[in-house]
């Protein structure tokens, strides 16, 4: 599985994977505005956390203010609202771009702005 994958490869173990333009565009511009853009990833441990941090740097250069790893995808609604609270940010200045819809929609009822990454791709976000 998974666990055994990232043990053979380490931190190239997403290698193969391909970054989304569409995605790099957005977050430049993003950035570009002067908005804050951070990295919240469920990882099982530091190998796979590694690997995260190695791709994105790779394919994102510059992109990200800071990574956040938490141990599960439930725990990230959690963490962003925590965030949010100790940097005195509404839960509605947050954006929650994510793969999950559950995920998403927890987020959502929290009051934390969402988008599914597709809208991303189909570039169908505007703030």
């Amino acid at each position: 599985g998974w666990g055994r994958y990232l043990e053979e490869e380490g931190a190239y173990s997403y290698r193969y994977c391909k970054p989304v333009p569409q995605m790099k565009e957005y977050l430049s511009r993003l950035k570009e505005e002067g908005i804050l853009v951070f990295v919240l990833s469920s990882v099982m441990n530091d190998t796979e956390k590694q690997a995260k941090i190695l791709f994105l740097d790779r394919n994102y250069p510059q992109l990200f203010r800071e990574y956040f790893f938490v141990k599960k995808d439930d725990a990230k609604v959690r963490f962003m609202k925590k965030f949010a609270e100790l940097n005195q940010a509404y839960y509605s200045e947050c954006l929650f771009i994510d793969d999950t819809y559950d995920l998403l929609l927890k987020a959502h009822n929290e009051g934390i702005t969402c988008a599914h990454i597709a809208n991303v791709l189909a570039g169908n976000i505007s703030r």
